[in-house]
């Protein structure tokens, strides 16, 4: 297995926020090697879960591509793993029927309270990820990238990501009210073009979302808040600054420059 970059190029030492904005695979495996690959294993199969009693374990990879996601699964586990990070770290089953996944529209499925309520991660860190996947819409992350969007004011308050394989194409993103996923697969390597991916097609539906789900800010745990700075200096952004960034603060903290 050998991973690879979205970008071809060494872009030098950079932060996690920076590296997931523009698919830099390498520095995820980087994190993957510190983490405890069996715990990590045994909360990505609950987060995948689509009930209760989903069995995805057996399905997940055991070589380092577990950490980019690259894992044999439908488009309903990926969605029910992202909303894990709208639901502060704690595991929340989506609604699905027969179109998707084959089972009749009335069969009742009972999920206790207590699975629902289950932390997979905690509320810190998966709040630090969901505020860091905004990042992946703005013109330069790869979001940005295949979209085509150049500082839309619409993209502001949205996460997102991006991925691929030989034969697909996936695109995710949320509002602080809305999951959204496209998934696109081809029967083989040549049937997949080269110039559309599935984050083209995300875009023009989300757009058709917006007379019900118009974005709004992002609400986020109360002991954390969101602050605003210029990207070239790490100081509160100014008329002249190109490129503003974002992050998460313990509220009442003093930000580090």
């Amino acid at each position: 297995y050998s991973p690879g970059n979205h970008y071809k190029s060494f872009r030098g030492t950079m932060n996690l926020k920076t590296a997931l904005q523009i698919s830099a695979n390498t520095v995820s495996l980087q994190l993957f090697e510190q983490v405890d690959k069996a715990e990590f294993t045994d909360r990505l199969a609950h987060a995948f879960a689509r009930y209760p009693d989903d069995k995805v374990k057996s399905l997940l990879h055991t070589d380092h591509s577990l950490a980019l996601g690259t894992v044999d699964l439908s488009a309903v586990h990926v969605a029910s793993a992202y909303l894990t990070l709208l639901s502060q770290g704690r595991k929340v089953y989506p609604y699905w029927g027969s179109l998707i996944t084959g089972v009749g529209p009335h069969e009742s499925r009972a999920l206790p309270a207590a699975a629902r309520n289950a932390n997979i991660f905690e509320v810190s860190a998966a709040e630090q990820v969901r505020e860091m996947l905004t990042a992946v819409l703005r013109p330069e992350g790869t979001g940005g990238e295949f979209i085509g969007v150049q500082g839309d004011v619409i993209i502001q308050e949205l996460g997102a990501k991006s991925g691929s394989g030989p034969v697909d194409t996936w695109f995710v993103g949320y509002s602080q009210d809305l999951l959204l996923l496209v998934w696109l697969g081809f029967r083989q390597r040549s049937d997949r073009p080269r110039d559309f991916h599935a984050a083209t097609l995300w875009y023009d539906l989300y757009l058709e979302t917006l007379p019900w789900f118009r974005p709004r800010p992002m609400v986020y745990e109360p002991g954390l808040e969101r602050r605003y700075f210029c990207a070239e200096t790490g100081l509160p952004p100014t008329p002249g600054c190109r490129r503003i960034a974002s992050a998460l603060f313990s509220r009442g903290s003093r930000s580090q420059n």
